[in-house]
């Protein structure tokens, strides 16, 4: 039981702790407190000291709590890196000290509007606000608040940006003027399959099913802490099987004849890493590498500038639905994990697109004689 004294310039309080069996007083003051001053110093303190109640604990122990118990285990190293800097840097010095029941909408909406003033952009606000709703949300389902606080918060609006599409012209353009050299391979499956970029580079020799005709998605290659790193892809939507377009079962075994012939040429200095793509010795063909060789394409061929690798990927997913495929299929090549996520994101292509297929349609049937 705490108790709370009124001094001359503040607020002081008085509590009780065990420690070691024994039963030891704890006094804290500091001058100009106000009452909530006073808890929340009381609550930060038994969180450091280890005697800290679910009722009494603070937004900075829940959420360091959230962070160990879920997102290590569940979300990549890059977002894991994220949210721990959303925690240190923007929310703990802000309202950490905020005791989590009595967490009240208006300050997530304070913070949010002091985050802006400092310069972060609402786009980086915005990812802190679905950070925060995710984590009251687990806060909620482990009994440590009885609502979401985050539910009543606006978080700031962030005008979507346009999605760049190749056209066909465009990408015919790209792919004559890479043949021939290694950059190819990656514009050919991305723009074939739509994988992500971390995906086609992170192909394994056994991910190219050539009997079955399909890739088998399993891994991205990605740059961690510095290090390119292969982990196993996020979702079970994102393994995935990807049949070959027509045609392509000859194409990549023109690449295949060619890495034989350069295993050849360079003899004991070529070391194979099990990549399907790889460089002149063997190494695995990098993303980084791979993006900058894209962007000086596009730039080589005056191309729009706002053209990048992952560009491919809407490429595929716009030119399948433009062919009258259905969404459901774009979803399962893309490895989105729902068909909503697909009709969402190119949702303001399928107007033009019913016409289009609705064109091609034998509608013989309607006319009477």
């Amino acid at each position: 039981m705490a108790e709370f004294i009124k001094k001359a310039n503040g607020i002081a309080v008085r509590f009780y702790v065990e420690k070691n069996g024994k039963r030891e007083r704890i006094y804290l003051y500091e001058k100009g407190w106000t009452q909530e001053d006073a808890e929340n110093a009381m609550v930060d303190y038994r969180q450091r000291m280890g005697f800290i109640d679910d009722k009494e604990i603070n937004v900075a122990g829940f959420l360091n709590k959230f962070y160990e118990d879920y997102v290590e285990k569940s979300v990549t190293e890059t977002t894991q890196r994220r949210y721990d800097e959303f925690i240190g840097i923007h929310i703990v010095p802000e309202i950490g000290n905020v005791r989590l029941q009595k967490l009240k909408p208006a300050e997530i909406q304070a913070l949010y509007t002091r985050l802006i003033k400092k310069g972060l952009s609402n786009s980086t606000v915005l990812k802190i606000h679905r950070f925060l709703h995710l984590a009251f949300r687990y806060a909620v389902l482990w009994g440590y608040l009885k609502f979401n606080p985050a539910d009543g918060v606006k978080a700031p609006s962030v005008p979507k940006k346009e999605m760049v599409i190749p056209t066909d012209e465009e990408i015919k353009i790209i792919l004559n003027y890479a043949k021939g050299k290694d950059i190819y391979w990656p514009i050919y499956i991305a723009s074939t399959t739509g994988m992500r970029l971390g995906e086609v580079c992170g192909l394994q020799e056994s991910s190219v099913d050539f009997n079955g005709k399909k890739y088998i998605i399993q891994h991205t290659l990605k740059r961690v802490n510095g290090k390119l790193t292969l982990k196993s892809t996020k979702t079970a939507g994102s393994r995935r099987p990807v049949p070959f377009l027509p045609g392509t079962n000859e194409e990549l075994k023109k690449y295949l004849k060619n890495k034989t012939k350069n295993k050849l040429k360079h003899g004991p200095k070529y070391v194979d890493s099990g990549f399907f793509l790889q460089r002149a010795y063997g190494q695995p063909m990098q993303p980084d590498d791979v993006s900058k060789a894209f962007k000086a394409i596009v730039r080589k061929l005056g191309l729009n500038e706002v053209i990048t690798f992952h560009s491919l990927r809407h490429y595929h997913a716009s030119w399948l639905l433009r062919q009258g495929v259905h969404p459901r299929i774009v979803q399962e090549r893309l490895g989105h994990s729902s068909v909503k996520i697909t009709l969402d994101t190119y949702s303001h292509l399928l107007p033009d697109m019913q016409r289009v297929i609705l064109e091609k349609l034998d509608c013989s049937v309607f006319e009477a004689k």
